[in-house]
């Protein structure tokens, strides 16, 4: 088949929206079509090498395969091998062994699916994941794990059925997209059965290539343009908030699809698509795709704030660096057949795969601990809750206090707080155990972890807790501990909205301050502003000395119209809670964080981006309308392990406080 630089330069076209977009510049909203459009690129050349292999009679499946190890292996095995020590020293280690499982998936190109089976907002997140981009390779080597046998066996039932044959396997991959982009999101975007469709795409416009090619130039110039046009929209128009793949997929695909077809070199889409500078990148696309993933995943997990965006732009540029190596040295002499046979490139490929299978399998079960273990052996547990922790009884601390309660749970020389309501409880029942660590949980039900404020119930303003002194008293408790981390945990919206049944307010629970009772009936506003300032007063209080995580609430579901969420699956929409939860939103966005606090977002443990559920991976997340279940508590943790331990490597060790300075914090 004759070499058309225009498609290279369609696959540079393809790789640096998708680059940029994982690098956090917006200047594309939809830069992720890019995969979508090698989808096409990938089924339009493939269809047709196969065709003119067949027609010839010189097809071979042996052949076929060899091609694609020739072509695939040698890059992706070079960036596996660079990933492994990075992923050693900046992993911790619920996310090395994550790690390990994508590592194990890639060979077997199985990775799109352990990513469609593990998705979910508690999950590490998809820019911290090295591997992640390896789903598209694992779809498209499925596709051709089968497809060279179908058309082989239409091919036997005459052009025609083969077209047909194409056409129809096609459309029932695009209805199973919009099927599951309802039902199952996570599997439309990753499987194999949503996205067969888009190379099918392809693989059709290679059987009608030569008629296409014939085409009136006017023609030519008019489709090609169109689908530029049609590339481009998306590209702008698109963002990741749009379905995919769906019926909006058909935009970008379709577009690439009239741009290979009519965009012959002599039109003004090929002339500009065969521009040097596009071809070369097209070249190195491939291995510029490798590399991008991992050099932007290392470099938030090196750097737990968020990297600026020169340093992001830096990592994108540096990807297409190591691309041309990559081309130069790895891809280019390992297509050469004068280099390796047949057997050895089998042999080869056989032999890296069981290396990283079984170096993924033993992350899987733990085998190698990482450099973060080692260097900091009380957190090495904190993502991984035990079972059975050691639990004490400390109510003596807060007895004094009023009707709070304390549990101890583990010992050690490191010491963790959880302060807060009976949202604050509830978390008990996931507690890890954690090495060289107690965590002690001061908890108060309606009780909120903000001195200088008080629950006042408007109806019968008979709450336990409605003395400003119960507040500060646990607050000075928290902070005689001295603890290296501080978690203040609050069912926010109740204080700022009142306590609502199935939509409708039962009773108005409102925060007041200086002993006035005004608050109760004053604007929404201003109990946000009272809120606001007091919760940053308690941050900067405990960020003296601790490093302090702020929980938001989970979503509450009192505030919606329905019930008996344990019998079903209960859903609001992501329009419904954001309305709802408006008044606690605003209150954090108000506040202004100090460099050793952070706020951890409990809404990502139930929202997906269209909704919000009561279960995550057929588990009950919730016990009630508004309190977590102990899987959900289990979930929180593993969140709240995360941005702790986000902290503790982005600073350095904090001192504790010492007996005289904690007194000084607490009359402060």
């Amino acid at each position: 088949m004759r070499h058309r630089a225009e498609i290279d330069g369609l696959r540079a076209v393809a790789v640096l929206p998708v680059i940029f977009f994982h690098a956090g510049f917006s200047v594309l909203h939809g830069g992720f079509i890019g995969v979508d459009v090698f989808f096409v690129i990938s089924g339009y050349l493939i269809t047709a090498l196969i065709e003119e292999d067949r027609q010839q009679g010189r097809f071979s499946i042996a052949d076929f395969y060899e091609r694609r190890a020739r072509r695939i292996l040698p890059a992706l095995f070079v960036v596996l091998l660079c990933c492994l020590p990075a992923a050693w020293v900046w992993m911790i280690s619920s996310d090395f062994i994550a790690f390990s499982q994508s590592l194990a998936a890639v060979p077997l190109f199985s990775s799109n699916m352990l990513f469609g089976m593990t998705a979910g907002y508690f999950d590490t997140a998809s820019e911290l994941k090295p591997l992640l981009h390896t789903w598209s390779l694992a779809v498209e080597e499925q596709y051709y794990l089968f497809f060279p046998l179908i058309l082989l066996l239409l091919a036997r039932l005459g052009p025609l059925t083969v077209r047909l044959g194409l056409v129809v396997l096609a459309a029932l991959s695009l209805w199973c997209a919009h099927w599951a982009q309802i039902n199952y999101p996570d599997g439309a975007f990753y499987l194999l059965p949503s996205r067969a469709w888009e190379l099918l795409i392809g693989a059709i416009l290679a059987l009608h290539q030569p008629r296409l090619a014939a085409a009136p130039r006017w023609l030519a110039q008019s489709m090609s343009l169109i689908g530029l046009a049609m590339l481009g929209f998306a590209a702008w128009a698109y963002d990741d908030t749009t379905p995919f793949p769906s019926l909006y997929t058909l935009l970008p695909t379709l577009g690439a699809a009239l741009m290979i077809g009519f965009g012959q070199a002599h039109t003004w889409v090929g002339r500009m698509l065969s521009a040097r500078w596009l071809v070369t990148i097209g070249l190195i696309s491939y291995s510029a795709y490798l590399w991008h993933q991992p050099l932007l995943a290392f470099a938030r997990l090196s750097n737990p704030r968020d990297p600026s965006p020169t340093v992001m732009g830096g990592m994108a540029l540096l990807s297409l660096a190591l691309a041309y190596v990559t081309w130069r040295w790895v891809e280019t002499p390992f297509r050469s057949r004068s280099w390796l046979s047949r057997r050895q490139v089998f042999g080869l490929s056989a032999g890296f795969s069981a290396l990283f299978i079984a170096v993924g399998l033993g992350g899987h079960l733990h085998w190698w601990p990482t450099l973060w273990e080692s260097q900091n052996p009380q957190w090495v547990n904190f993502s991984a809750p035990s079972e059975s922790p050691t639990r004490k009884n400390c109510t003596h601390l807060v007895r004094h206090v009023g009707d709070g309660q304390c549990l101890q749970i583990g010992e050690g020389r490191h010491t963790l707080v959880v302060w807060g309501d009976s949202h604050a409880k509830v978390l008990q029942a996931g507690t890890p155990a954690m090495a060289d660590t107690r965590i002690f949980m001061i908890t108060h039900p309606g009780c909120p972890p903000l001195p200088g404020l008080r629950r006042f119930d408007h109806i019968d303003n008979a709450h336990s807790c409605d003395d400003f002194d119960k507040i500060e008293g646990y607050a000075r408790v928290v902070a005689s501990l001295k603890p290296e981390t501080v978690v203040l945990v609050g069912r926010w919206s109740v204080y700022l909205q009142g306590l609502h049944k199935d939509g409708k307010l039962e009773k108005r629970h409102h925060l007041l301050s200086d002993g006035r009772d005004d608050l109760a009936l004053a604007s929404l506003d201003h109990r946000v502003q009272v809120m606001a300032s007091h919760l940053q007063a308690t941050i900067d209080r405990f960020a003296r000395h601790s490093q302090v995580l702020v929980l938001t609430q989970a979503v509450d579901l009192t505030g919606f119209t329905f019930r008996e969420i344990e019998g079903r699956d209960a859903r609001v929409s992501l329009t419904q809670m954001h309305a709802w939860h408006q008044p606690e939103f605003a209150v954090f966005q108000q506040l202004k964080l100090p460099a050793q606090a952070e706020v951890v977002d409990l809404k990502r443990l139930s929202c997906d981006v269209e909704r919000c559920n009561t279960r995550l991976g057929g588990q009950l997340l919730y016990r009630d309308d508004n309190h977590l279940s102990p899987f959900g508590a289990t979930q929180v943790w593993q969140a709240v392990g995360r941005h702790a331990l986000a902290q503790a490597h982005d600073a350095a060790p904090l001192a504790s406080a010492t007996g005289n300075e904690a007194a000084e914090a607490a009359e402060r």
